[in-house]
């Protein structure tokens, strides 16, 4: 989790027009902080308080489509060793704008 592009602590404070990016399994959705409540409240309630950005919503659809895309190649027998999971992660870099 990062707020306004830094790494903080789970116990930190948000306050309204701050910028949360937050990783939920393959997404990572960037969020404003619209309102903060003082209480623990349902679900629903809890996403009126915040507005995912345009762009984080079309780098997630692309991201989704890129996976839905990629279902048709073969699997991997066993896991990638330390120099393949190194150049996934620049393959990933180098597709991700942000």
């Amino acid at each position: 989790m990062q707020i306004d592009g830094q790494r903080v602590k789970v116990s930190r404070e948000i306050a309204p027009g701050d910028v949360l990016r937050v990783r939920q399994g393959w997404d990572e959705r960037e969020i404003v902080v619209t309102a903060v409540s003082d209480q623990r409240r349902a679900a629903p309630i809890a996403q009126t308080l915040y507005e995912e950005t345009p762009e984080s919503i079309q780098r997630r659809s692309r991201a989704a489509e890129a996976r839905k895309a990629a279902g048709a190649m073969s699997k991997p027998t066993q896991k990638p060793g330390k120099h393949e999971r190194k150049a996934l992660e620049r393959l990933r870099k180098q597709f991700d704008p942000s």
